[in-house]
């Protein structure tokens, strides 16, 4: 955790890609007390918390999670960004990878190194990963790039360089299936309806 940001970042990550089981890293003391320390240091010299895209009286019951989404993603922005540039450079890019890896690797129960494949390099998967998010090819991710990459990539896609996986391994003993045949032949009206997967 190369940077002041990490921890705060790993803690926001966490936030955007929750397991199902809703484990958080910072059940482990060791992680508790380090995002302790730098958030007392932040508020030392006055910087203000990190936000939590949580916090507030009301939690969206009538499934507008779209709205929930939105702020964490925001919130994970300023958390790199921390400085409003309005860009992620190549150097903060890549942080924000390698800190996803470390959110991937401890909830296997590794460390980051442990959890990267024999022959692959995190900085250069970093690197690959950063490329993608960054279809401008102008070495600055902007807002737009990161928030869309964020609401179409779960977390294992967004990491394939680093963990060599392709696609998402779906478990079709758990997966119910739509019988679709009633609608084939039928007319389509209105617009294409793009759903989010909250599972």
């Amino acid at each position: 955790m190369g940077n002041a940001n990490s921890v705060k970042g790993l803690k926001m990550l966490e936030t955007i890609y929750p397991t199902a089981d809703k484990k958080t890293i910072f059940a482990d003391p060791k992680m508790k007390k380090k995002l302790d320390k730098e958030l007392a240091k932040d508020q030392k010299q006055g910087k203000p918390p990190p936000v939590d895209p949580n916090a507030g009286d009301e939690q969206p019951v009538d499934g507008n999670q779209d709205a929930l989404i939105d702020k964490c993603v925001r919130a994970i922005w300023e958390t790199y960004d921390p400085k409003n540039h309005g860009f992620l450079d190549k150097k903060i890019g890549t942080k924000f990878f390698i800190d996803a890896f470390e959110i991937y690797a401890y909830r296997k129960g590794q460390k980051p190194k442990e959890a990267l494949p024999p022959g692959n390099n995190m900085k250069k998967a970093a690197e690959t990963c950063f490329t993608k998010m960054n279809k401008s090819g102008n070495q600055k991710i902007t807002f737009q790039e990161f928030e869309e990459y964020i609401n179409v990539y779960e977390l294992d896609e967004a990491l394939e360089p680093f963990t060599n996986q392709s696609g998402v391994n779906i478990d079709v003993e758990r997966v119910d299936f739509v019988n679709v045949e009633q609608f084939r032949g039928q007319k389509k009206d209105g617009p294409k309806l793009v759903y989010r997967n909250y599972g």
